[in-house]
Formats: C-alpha cells, structure tokens, sequence
C-alpha cells in the first residue's frame, strides 16, 4: 500500500486529522499506521446511553503502553441526555412525583472530565445536577484549559448563577428549555469568557 513508502511523520501527520472509526481503519493497516493513528481512536466520542457511557468510561480510563490513560487524548466529547438513566421517586413532604439522575452516570462523567486535560469541545446535558451530585464539577470545568467549545443542554438559571468556565472559551452553545432570567448572572458569566466569540441560545422543547 502507498502509506507503506511515508515516513513516520507524515503518518503522524494524517492520524491528527483521524478520529474514531477513521482513526481505527489506518491502525489496522500496519505496525508503524498502528504507532501513529491507535491515540486518535479516543479523540473523540458520543454517549447516548447509560451502557455506551459505562463502557467508554472504562476504555477511556484505561491506559496505554506508555502508561497515559487515554483520556489524556480526548479532544471532543458528547454526554447526550439520554446518557443519563433517570429514576423517580416520590418527596412525601409535598407529594410530588420528580426525576432525578442517577449518582452513576455522573461520577462517571467527572472521572472521564477530570482525566481528560486535552479536552476541545464539550457537549453535556443536566449540568446543575450534576453539580450537585459531584463537587468535582465546580473545579473541573475551569480547569479544561485547552476547552475552546462548550454546549450546555437543558440549561437554566442555576447553572447561569453557579457554574464557573475556563477563560479561554471560544464558542458557547446555551440550549434552554426555558428563558434565563437572571440577567446580571448572565453577564457575570460572559465578563468571564474574555475570548468569547460566539454564542448561541437555542430553545429546546
């Protein structure tokens, strides 16, 4: 095959543009198309399930022959809302049926968030409880350093008036099941963003 004439940079070169699937096909293709693409298989990633996320938190985690967990090449990463399994119950001192996430899912997540240094771009629903289900999300989030993209999904004004962001955010998606109305949170939240570029607010039903 053609590769088989490149040198090793220029296949390093390549794999940086592969992820996922892509990044698996060049792998499989020969030893040094291994060394180079393998990384990037974990370079980006979509949970759309309690199970797809349960099984990427365990091959993210794990670590390669360097001894690096491969979250450490993590770039783009998706937690969807059906990521979380939802359970419900009953608060008897107001008789109200309500939902709530499971703990599982979000100590999950913020192992994979607290790993995962190189991070560029971050979709992830139900924010605010995971804040309150894990401490860790308070520090995690600012300390994405590399983070340049953020989506927030069912977003509302308690995580308007709490969460934190790393400064060097370029894109912010804010999709909202209803209107944020905490005006000077808001602008907190911006004033903060000093490299922010664009940002969207998309209504959800």
């Amino acid at each position: 095959m053609l590769h088989r004439t490149w040198n090793e940079d220029v296949l390093h070169l390549i794999a940086l543009h592969l992820t996922g699937q892509d990044a698996m096909n060049l792998a499989t293709t020969s030893r040094m198309a291994y060394q180079a693409a393998i990384l990037r298989v974990a370079a980006s990633a979509k949970c759309d399930s309690p199970a797809q996320l349960q099984r990427f938190h365990a091959y993210i985690l794990g670590r390669t022959e360097d001894g690096r967990t491969r979250a450490r090449y993590l770039e783009d990463l998706i937690i969807s809302e059906n990521s979380f399994l939802r359970r419900r119950f009953i608060q008897r001192d107001i008789g109200a049926e309500l939902n709530d996430v499971v703990d599982t899912q979000v100590i999950q997540i913020m192992d994979i968030l607290q790993a995962a240094s190189n991070l560029r771009r971050l979709v992830i629903a139900h924010l605010y409880r995971c804040m309150c289900t894990d401490p860790r999300m308070a520090s995690s989030l600012p300390s994405l350093h590399a983070l340049h993209a953020l989506e927030l999904v069912c977003v509302g004004d308690e995580e308007i008036k709490t969460i934190s962001l790393p400064p060097n955010i370029v894109t912010l998606t804010l999709s909202q099941r209803s209107s944020i109305n905490s005006a000077p949170s808001f602008l907190r939240l911006l004033v903060a963003l000093p490299r922010l570029k664009t940002l969207m607010r998309v209504g959800i039903r």
